[in-house]
C-alpha cells in the first residue's frame, strides 16, 4: 500500500445534488398560464429553473390582473360615463379613467 487514498465518493462530481432533465412540450405549454410559482410546484421544479426557461423562451411574465384594450372597448370609452364602462367590462374605475386618459378624451358625467 503506498498511502495514497482513492478519492473520497462525497467529492466525486458525478455525485453533484443537482437533477437535470429536459423539458417537454407539455412543461412549456403552462409556462406563462400561472404564476412561476405555481408552476414550479406543479412541475416539481425550482422557481428558477421556470423563471429561466421561460426567459428562454421568451414567454412574458403572468400577469392575470392587467388585459389588453380591444378595439370595441376603447371606441365605447369616452361615449359613456366611467362607471358604465366599468361595469359593463368588468374593470376597475381607476382602469377606465387611466385608459380614458390615455386616449385624450373627456369624461361624460352621469345624467
Amino acid at each position: 500500500m503506498t498511502g495514497v487514498q482513492p478519492h473520497s465518493p462525497s467529492l466525486r462530481i458525478d455525485n453533484l445534488t443537482a437533477q437535470h432533465r429536459a423539458w417537454t412540450a407539455k412543461e412549456d405549454s403552462l409556462l406563462g398560464t400561472m404564476r412561476d410559482e405555481k408552476v414550479a410546484r406543479r412541475l416539481k421544479r425550482t422557481l428558477e429553473s421556470v423563471k429561466g426557461r421561460c426567459r428562454k423562451l421568451r414567454i412574458p411574465v403572468f400577469a392575470p390582473k392587467r388585459r389588453n384594450w380591444p378595439a370595441e372597448e376603447d371606441k365605447l370609452i369616452g361615449t359613456l360615463p366611467d362607471a358604465e364602462i366599468a361595469r359593463r367590462f368588468g374593470r376597475s374605475l381607476d382602469a377606465v379613467g387611466m385608459r380614458r386618459r390615455q386616449l385624450s378624451l373627456r369624461s361624460i358625467r352621469s345624467a
